[in-house]
């Protein structure tokens, strides 16, 4: 077994142990197969980058740490572990892993912060907003904090999703047959549009809108 090979699996062993899961458990929360999954944890298989971006994001963990690259399991900055990063731009999507194209690395948020917010550390995205569909609530340049844990529209609120490689913000407001209406705040150009929770659930949802800052 490679040294890397070591790593990934000692670490994707402790995580199942920390969640409380079965091998099938995981196996099943990560849509692959038990002997596929088992070949990871006792390091005859190296998962594949994607799948490595999967059971991460499973586990609540960095990717980086699982595959060895940082020794802390969130997303914790170099030199001061009560600040967390908000930095994910590779994201899993029902297509596979890609690389988000406005995602931003540019700020760090205090872990007691997130804490009084119940966001989890390890599911937070930065984005920047790079259109104007959201004007005047959102604006072109605003850098946008989404909170992946939280994907199921119970009120009318903001959640983003990904478009051919980027992420959108929208309004999503759910109705009483149990559809939803998606909404832009300009909509001349982005008319409104009702989905069935199946069409819902077939879209990439990145999370709710949990923060909105602006440079002046």
């Amino acid at each position: 077994m490679s040294d890397t090979g070591k790593v990934i699996s000692e670490r994707m062993a402790k995580s199942r142990r920390d969640k409380g899961w079965t091998l099938r458990e995981s196996a099943e929360r990560m849509k692959v197969g038990l002997s596929r999954y088992s070949n990871w944890e006792l390091g005859i298989r190296v998962p594949k980058y994607d799948d490595l971006v999967k059971a991460a994001e499973a586990f609540d963990v960095a990717p980086a740490w699982l595959a060895g690259f940082v020794d802390h399991p969130g997303n914790a900055v170099s030199g001061a572990s009560d600040y967390v990063m908000a930095s994910r731009p590779v994201i899993s999507t029902q297509s596979g892993s890609i690389r988000l194209k406005n995602a931003s690395d540019s700020t760090a948020f205090k872990a007691d912060y997130l804490r009084r917010r119940d966001i989890p550390e390890n599911k937070l995205l930065l984005i920047y907003a790079d259109d104007d569909a959201m004007a005047d609530v959102i604006r072109r340049g605003d850098e946008l904090l989404i909170d992946q844990s939280r994907k199921t529209p119970e009120t009318v609120d903001l959640f983003a999703f990904v478009v051919d490689g980027r992420a959108w913000v929208r309004w999503v407001r759910p109705e009483l047959d149990g559809s939803v209406t998606v909404t832009a705040e300009n909509a001349d150009l982005y008319p409104p549009q009702h989905l069935t929770r199946d069409q819902l659930d077939g879209l990439d949802m990145l999370g709710r809108v949990a923060r909105i800052s602006r440079d002046r």
